[in-house]
């Protein structure tokens, strides 16, 4: 004869069922919303902002691609020349250092004062590192940000570092 299953037998299989499907349909809207806030943000309809999202700000592009190209070029070390030793293109960085001033904006554009920051540490110039770093900070402050596409470039929070040992260099 056959036998009809008891209560619980019955009611343990519905919950077997029920804890499989319950995680499956969590994992599957999981899933979904993933690929969809992955396809807005790369859509550009949805941004992330941390922290004051009011406050980031596009900086306008004064030191573009091609300073920010003749920047790089001059700071890689390599052979120059007939010499055989790599050093960096200081008539680079000197035509950059008279130039970028006399760009229209460069005093609000944190790429163009990180480049004047590094060239002032290359010149051994406290002074003017200290007046490049005065303004990145106003400018970080504002939610501007250097061009990640700049090499050799540091965090912020190093600057200050970097300009106390030249300052300390420069009197020993």
């Amino acid at each position: 004869m056959e036998q009809t299953p008891s209560f619980p037998q019955v009611h343990t299989k519905k919950r077997n069922k029920s804890l499989t499907i319950i995680p499956l349909v969590g994992l599957g809207l999981f899933i979904i919303v993933v690929t969809l806030a992955g396809y807005l943000y790369s859509t550009k309809q949805l941004t992330f902002a941390f922290g004051n999202a009011s406050s980031n700000v596009r900086a306008a592009a004064i030191c573009g691609d091609p300073v920010i190209n003749k920047y790089n070029s001059a700071m890689n070390y390599q052979v120059r020349g007939n010499d055989t030793t790599p050093t960096l293109d200081g008539t680079g960085l000197k035509e950059l250092e008279k130039d970028i001033p006399t760009k229209a904006g460069y005093a609000n554009d944190p790429t163009c004062q990180t480049i004047l920051f590094w060239i002032a540490i290359q010149h051994t110039d406290a002074t003017k590192a200290q007046t490049a770093l005065t303004a990145l900070n106003s400018l970080h402050d504002q939610g501007k940000y250097v061009d990640s596409n700049l090499a050799n470039n540091a965090p912020l929070s190093t600057f200050k570092d970097t300009i106390d040992t030249l300052t300390i260099g420069s009197k020993g």
